[in-house]
């Protein structure tokens, strides 16, 4: 149905878990300036929240409700309005009641572009209100608040008679429920018929990690891995034809069947959701007479902990999104910045002489495709590809001049010859190794593009983004590897001997689809000629898998992965380097045993590592 067809107005349910899950930090670094302790889970949903409801106001007059869900100290479910000062007690509040009516005002801190400025951008402070503050206590009891959402439309329903209108209901939550699953009674409210419709559910399931890349607006459920992904989509809505074109307008990757549906979601995810709702409702006819609200519930709100809240301003004119406050940053070429010691194992070539500050990182690309002709603007090669750039890029921001790298790549040639690259390309052609200090000019070209980024209040602005491209090769069909990891060895032995003092190990990071079952054994014969050098050679993976597989990162066994090829490179994989000084900060899911491998991930920690591991 297309928002069009409404000649009433509609309602809407934000339904947002509050459970201790929400009392987690944020995964993703682009919405905070680097070294700043990240938001939990619920401020920042809450941010957002507030956000869409400053816009909804100034809109069609419709009926919304906020409803919390957690549960007590007795493990008893608790599903209740969320809405607070003039509005307290009540469940759905007319749009146009709420912008004289917002429980506080909070002045924020706004970003504006600005090119004439060396940060590319100005501050002002802004005023912004606020209508829900989030609490976190308990489990998540998901059957039983979605077992009130329909409570909630049927008795909206009752309102809405003698007009065709759309019900909808966004699910915001940081986990798995705690009273079973709630797909039957999903299925209920996406099959009932509340205004002359059947209610849009939309799910996003906040990620765990921001190595997890998000899944959004998928069509194909057996293009899903088993488990909670298709758990996801199976509670979702299809997208009607208005969002879909506005996803698209916003040039965000869309299928066919579209779900409203992210998993994995980072806090753009969330904000690009909740703009679409902004999107669907601004179709919706207001109410021509004031309707009072419906009967307040008999469970009083709680008193719930005070958070702070940012303002948005709509950028993008398609889907309107609004997005959280950081600073401006290069997407992918943003530098972790870790304080690290080095390594407790010296590199076998010992000497008197004094040890020289220098390292090398290996970047080896598996070019094969199982079908390499075939047209797939996803293809693994294309993310190996896109991770290897960034890879360069964080190497060649803030370059030292101690670390060296060297990019190979291997495949086919059309006569089914090994096909194997061992230099750069552009204005570093036929350099075997160069310094990071030669990156930032020695890229093919450098793609510019807009991106929006916070703007310090909710908002979004636009700021051009460069990404240096290295990498950018054709796939091949299935070979040349033995040929490209001997290249590998002879980069490694030369490098070896213009560096005999080296502080540092060599470090290789092979990017590749994988194999089949059937390849394993030669595939894993190609691999030895490395792990035979022993503590000489770090060997890292990046796997980008042409089947669908979840997302792990730095695991610590081989039983986390799936498949008998995956197992194979996690034990050829070395540990993680920097595992013990990553763990002991407790920022992310690394232990002291994390093997240096990524599957549908990203190995986002080896350049700071490595450069802080040289320069120590």
């Amino acid at each position: 149905m297309s928002a069009t067809s409404c000649d009433g107005p509609g309602c809407v349910i934000l339904l947002i878990e509050e459970s201790q899950a929400m009392a987690a930090p944020v995964c993703d670094d682009i919405s905070r300036p680097a070294g700043q302790s990240a938001k939990p889970k619920g401020e920042a949903v809450a941010t957002a929240i507030n956000s869409l409801l400053k816009q909804l106001s100034d809109g069609p007059d419709f009926d919304i409700a906020l409803v919390g869900y957690s549960t007590d100290d007795s493990g008893q479910a608790m599903v209740d309005s969320r809405w607070e000062g003039a509005f307290a007690g009540r469940i759905f509040v007319a749009t146009q009641d709420m912008a004289d009516n917002p429980a506080a005002v909070e002045q924020r801190i706004r970003k504006i572009p600005d090119r004439a400025s060396l940060t590319g951008f100005r501050e002002e402070s802004v005023g912004f209100p606020v209508w829900y503050r989030s609490r976190t206590q308990g489990t998540a009891s998901q059957v039983r608040a979605f077992q009130r959402c329909a409570e909630l439309l049927a008795e909206w329903s009752t309102s809405a008679t003698g007009h065709r209108s759309q019900s909808v209901v966004v699910h915001i939550c940081a986990g798995a429920s705690g009273d079973g699953n709630p797909l039957k009674v999903i299925d209920g409210i996406r099959k009932a018929s509340i205004g002359g419709e059947p209610p849009l559910v939309f799910q996003i399931l906040l990620s765990t990690s921001k190595l997890a890349p998000p899944t959004a607006y998928t069509g194909n459920r057996m293009a899903l891995a088993q488990g909670a992904v298709r758990d996801v989509f199976d509670r979702s809505s299809e997208l009607p034809v208005a969002l879909v074109n506005a996803i698209r307008e916003a040039k965000t990757p869309i299928g066919k069947a579209a779900r409203g549906m992210v998993y994995n979601a980072r806090l753009q995810d969330v904000v690009q959701v909740l703009g679409l709702i902004k999107t669907l409702t601004r179709g919706w006819p207001s109410r021509p007479i004031p309707v009072a609200a419906p009967v307040a519930p008999t469970v009083p709100v709680d008193n719930v902990l005070e958070t702070v809240a940012v303002e948005t301003t709509p950028v993008n004119a398609a889907a309107e999104t609004i997005l959280l406050d950081s600073v401006p940053v290069e997407l992918g070429q943003a530098d972790l910045v870790l304080e690290l010691d080095p390594v407790d194992d010296e590199p076998l070539i010992l000497d008197a002489a004094p040890r020289e500050q220098a390292g090398l990182l290996v970047l080896v690309l598996d070019r094969s495709l199982g079908d390499p002709y075939a047209p797939n603007n996803e293809s693994a090669l294309q993310r190996l590809q896109e991770q290897a750039n960034e890879i360069l890029a964080q190497a060649a921001k803030k370059p030292t001049g101690q670390i060296e790298a060297a990019m190979i790549s291997y495949g086919l040639d059309p006569t089914g010859e090994a096909d194997v690259r061992t230099t750069f390309e552009g204005q570093l052609v036929g350099r075997a190794c160069v310094r990071d200090n030669e990156l930032p000019d020695g890229a093919i070209r450098v793609d510019v593009r807009e991106e929006n980024v916070p703007d310090g209040i909710g908002g979004l602005m636009k700021i051009p983004i460069k990404k240096p491209i290295y990498f950018e090769l054709d796939p091949t069909p299935s070979g040349g590897m033995r040929a490209g990891i001997q290249a590998v060895s002879a980069v490694i032995e030369d490098w070896f001997a213009a560096h005999p003092n080296a502080n540092s190990r060599p470090v290789v990071v092979h990017l590749t689809r994988g194999c089949s079952e059937a390849d394993c054994d030669p595939f894993e014969a190609a691999l030895e000629s490395l792990t035979r050098l022993g503590d000489q050679v770090l060997l890292h993976h990046v796997v980008a898998t042409e089947e669908p597989h979840p997302s792990v990162a730095y695991p610590v066994a081989e039983e986390e992965l799936q498949t008998a090829s995956l197992r194979m490179l996690c034990r050829l994989s070395s540990p993680l380097l920097g595992a013990t000084e990553l763990a002991q900060t407790g920022s992310r899911r690394i232990s002291t045993s994390s093997r240096g491998i990524v599957v549908n991930a990203k190995l986002d920690v080896l350049v700071p590592s490595l450069r802080s591991l040289v320069a120590s």
